[in-house]
């Protein structure tokens, strides 16, 4: 999936650059994707064994929520979309109303895929963004007995989710 994306990069290569922010006290932010054309759903399992082991190598690392995929006009993967049916609005009113960052589980932007596969990978989006996305706030938290409050609270939560995520790998 790496090289559809053009990224350059191979999952070792971020693991690296983990450790040298870690080293260096630098929180790193990643973000990925799932449902790409042709994308397995092992491929995904392996995006989630990737953030899963660049957490545990760096507690501060922030993963951004698990965005599904969403095809650009003027992108190689618009054209590719195009050609797996992906239907563009027609009309200035109709982009407009094409949300390219919520969650969509018609057919509009993810045509491709089967009902199931799109549910399953937004179901899977809102479990990331559960588990992972609120860790990192509390960073902005200034005030010790605020921020202890709030990984109270947030702790059990984000624990069941990840448990959940990890169903999802087992």
């Amino acid at each position: 999936i790496l090289h559809l994306m053009k990224k350059g990069i191979s999952p070792n290569d971020t693991l690296v650059a983990n450790r040298r922010a870690r080293q260096h006290n630098i929180t790193p932010v990643f973000a990925f994707m799932a449902g790409w054309p042709s994308e397995t759903w092992e491929e995904i399992c392996q995006t989630l064994e990737l953030a899963r082991a660049l957490r545990r190598e760096n507690p501060r690392a922030v993963l951004d929520p698990l965005s599904p995929v969403t095809p650009i006009p003027g992108t190689p993967l618009w054209e590719e979309a195009l050609t797996l049916g992906l239907k563009p609005p027609e009309t200035l009113e109709g982009w407009g109303e094409w949300e390219f960052g919520n969650y969509d589980t018609s057919d509009k932007r993810m045509p491709w895929l089967s009902a199931d596969d799109r549910r399953r990978i937004y179901s899977l989006c809102r479990t990331w963004f559960k588990a992972y996305s609120r860790a990192h706030t509390l960073d902005g938290i200034k005030s010790r007995h605020l921020r202890a409050m709030a990984k109270i609270s947030y702790t059990p939560m984000t624990t069941f989710y990840q448990w959940q995520l990890e169903r999802v790998l087992s």
